[in-house]
Formats: C-alpha cells, sequence, structure tokens
C-alpha cells in the first residue's frame, strides 16, 4: 500500500472558517479522568469541508475561529499513522447515504483511540457497530495488489517494467497473489485487457487477468481501489490542529492512496546471421572466393506462413537484423543466393527463440557453406 501526503496547508486564523454544529449523543467528556464540562458535541467543519480534530477537546462556538486544542505532534509522526488517521476521517463522515452523526462520532473516537487517548465516555450513542465498519474499510487500504507475470515466472514490483519475452500474439497472464482483485478498477493503458483466449473484456473478475501489448509498445496497467473512487464529499473529510508555535489553524491535507501499477514491455526478439566457411570456420572467404558479400537469405514465419524479410551479409561477414519478432512463433531461415565459388545451402534452419535463456532476446546464428572444389582430371599418353 503506497500512501502519499498532500502537503500540510497552513491557514491563517484570519481566513479560515471553523463552524461547529451540535451533535447529539454525548454530552461530558471524560479524558484520562478529566472531565469537559461541555453540553454537547461539535461537528466541524473548516472552509466547509467535514473535519475532524486531534484532541478531545470541543470546540467552542463564541471563539472566532474555534478552538481545536493543540498539536499533539502531528508533525512528529510517522507517515502511516497520520494516513491512517486521515482514512478515519475518510470513511468516518462517509458518502452518500452514509453521513450521519452516528459515523461522525464513530471515526473522531477512533482518531482518538488511535492517538492513544483513554477513558473517553460518551452518552447516548454507541458507536461501536460504526467503528468497525469503519476499521474494516480502513484495512482493506492495505492491501494493493501483488503481482506476477505467470508465464515467465516473474514477480512484478510496482511501478516496475517487465521487459521478458513479451509479445503481441500470447496474452500475458497476471495474477494477484494478495487475495481478490474484486476491489479494485484495473485498467490498461496501451494494452488490452483479455480473457485466456486473447479476446477482449471489460472487467477483471477474481485475482487474476490476461493483457495483450502490442510489439514494441509499452503498456501501464493501474489499480485504482473502488473504494476510493467515489468522488464526493467523502473524499474532502481533513484533519484540523492548532498550530504549537502560534494561533494559525492547520489542515493537515487530504488522504490521498496512490493506485498500485505495473508496466509490461513487449520487446519482441531479434535475429542476425554471422556467415562463416564450414572448412576454417572464419567469416571471410576462401579460394577464389573474394567476398561474402550478395550472400542472401529468408527469414520465414513458419507460424503465421508468411514472409518477414531479407538478411544480407556484409564484408565482415555479419548480416543485418531484423527485430520486431514473436517470442512464441517458430521461424526458419533460408539461404537464397550463395556468396561467389560456394555451394548453396538449400537445408532450411528452424529458429526457436522460446528455448532461450529467460534474460535473451536475440540470436546470432552461425551460418556455414561449403566451398566448390574442382574435379583433377589425368590423361595418360602412353
Amino acid at each position: 500500500m503506497v500512501f502519499t501526503l498532500l502537503p500540510h496547508l497552513h491557514v491563517y486564523a484570519e481566513s479560515t472558517t471553523i463552524t461547529c454544529t451540535d451533535v447529539p449523543g454525548r454530552q461530558i467528556y471524560y479524558v484520562d479522568g478529566i472531565a469537559y464540562d461541555t453540553p454537547e458535541s461539535h461537528f466541524l467543519r473548516a472552509d466547509g469541508i467535514p473535519a475532524y480534530c486531534i484532541q478531545p477537546k470541543i470546540p467552542e462556538i463564541y471563539h472566532p475561529i474555534g478552538y481545536v486544542g493543540e498539536d499533539p505532534g502531528w508533525t512528529k509522526m510517522s507517515e502511516l499513522d497520520r494516513n491512517i488517521m486521515l482514512a478515519y476521517a475518510f470513511f468516518g463522515y462517509g458518502f452518500d447515504g452514509e453521513r450521519t452523526n452516528e459515523r461522525y462520532l464513530a471515526a473522531q473516537d477512533l482518531i482518538w483511540e488511535y492517538l492513544g487517548t483513554t477513558n473517553i465516555s460518551r452518552a447516548t450513542i454507541d458507536t461501536t457497530q460504526k467503528k468497525n465498519e469503519i476499521r474494516s474499510l480502513v484495512e482493506q487500504l492495505r492491501f494493493m495488489p501483488n503481482l506476477q507475470v505467470v508465464e515467465y515466472n516473474q514477480n512484478v514490483k510496482e511501478g516496475s517494467f517487465f521487459t521478458g519475452e513479451i509479445d503481441g500474439n500470447v496474452p500475458v497472464h497476471v495474477v494477484n497473489t494478495n487475495g481478490s482483485l474484486d476491489n479494485f478498477d484495473v485498467v490498461v493503458e496501451n494494452g488490452l485487457l483479455v480473457n485466456v483466449n486473447g479476446e477482449p473484456v471489460s472487467t477483471v473478475v477474481g485475482s487474476d487477468f490476461y493483457v495483450k501489448v502490442a510489439m514494441g509498445q509499452q503498456a501501464k496497467i493501474r489499480f485504482i481501489n473502488k473504494l476510493l473512487s467515489r468522488n464526493d464529499e467523502g473524499g474532502e473529510n481533513q484533519i484540523i490542529y492548532r498550530s504549537p508555535i502560534n494561533q494559525d489553524v492547520i489542515k493537515a491535507g487530504k488522504l490521498h492512496v496512490d493506485s498500485a501499477e505495473i508496466n509490461l514491455y513487449a520487446v519482441g526478439t531479434s535475429i542476425n546471421l554471422i556467415k562463416r566457411d564450414s572448412d576454417t570456420n572464419l567469416q571471410q572467404p576462401q579460394g577464389a572466393a573474394e567476398s561474402f558479400v550478395k550472400t542472401s537469405y529468408e527469414l520465414f514465419d513458419e507460424t503465421a506462413q508468411i514472409p518477414v524479410g531479407m538478411l544480407n551479409i556484409d564484408e565482415s561477414g555479419v548480416s543485418n537484423t531484423i527485430q520486431g519478432l514473436y517470442y512464441s512463433h517458430q521461424y526458419s531461415v533460408k539461404e537464397v543466393t550463395a556468396p561467389t565459388g560456394y555451394k548453396l545451402d538449400t537445408e532450411k534452419k528452424i529458429v526457436l527463440f522460446n528455448q532461450l535463456p529467460n534474460h535473451t532476446n536475440h540470436i546470432s546464428l552461425d551460418v556455414l557453406d561449403d566451398v566448390i572444389t574442382g574435379n583433377l582430371v589425368f590423361i595418360s599418353y602412353l
């Protein structure tokens, strides 16, 4: 799980409006044995946005900006602690149809309990059930996908590129080893979400899915928690506290949870040829032959049954490289034109990329030709 806090926003007293709405259900606070004689609890808003205070001190309406207590060390807390409290605030006042006084009080209790505040007693509303509901939602934020690309036996770390030998022909099987993906929207950018047969689908069901990536393309797969995709007022809840340095009311920011993501790069495979003399094993001709130049081979896709291109040998005995080949396809190489002084090799050579080590995606194939030898004729004069 990756939490990112938006930058702290310091709001000066004269520019911040703290409004307090009476919430029935809590008449007297007992905090660590000390009674706070306040007639009612208060529902806080900071500049119109639902807010929660850190310390269990009730804002006084007569105060110009509302009294929210001193900062108990917000800036000294870990990022995880701050985000858990922001998550309580996010889910506390809830979403459309869930905004009730009971949920607000439950979230405020959870924040204080997380901070270690003890002996908080309440009057008429029991928030136990609502607190359990909010805790359950917050816990779900901890479970971001942990992914594995099955065919290639490699875990994909969040935000990293998996290059492997992915091609645009075989659907790439991705499995979440951290439970179901039901709570996430799976968004594929620059790629296609498919089923096991390579047919397009619109949603992911369960804990695994398939993706096709076109050759040479980089696809990004993002996992967006559905709980955080509800763009309504619930997402605007925030924490407020008073600065220990001055009288500023500080808004601690909004909860923002980064979506998990992986990147798949369809690098494809490639091939070139190295021409050698079959007798000397050198990349230069012998005898009457002067050069391997103009020697050419056809590369053929045996799987798709189509010609791919020509591999032409240069003076150094090395051919051009053909890229963008499919890792899963079978190819063949056959000599079309032999160098001067050499026999044409009529044998078709099969190329299998999927037998290469998993860190390799290129083949340099040695091709050999036999030199043409002359026939000596002995004439006897008797």
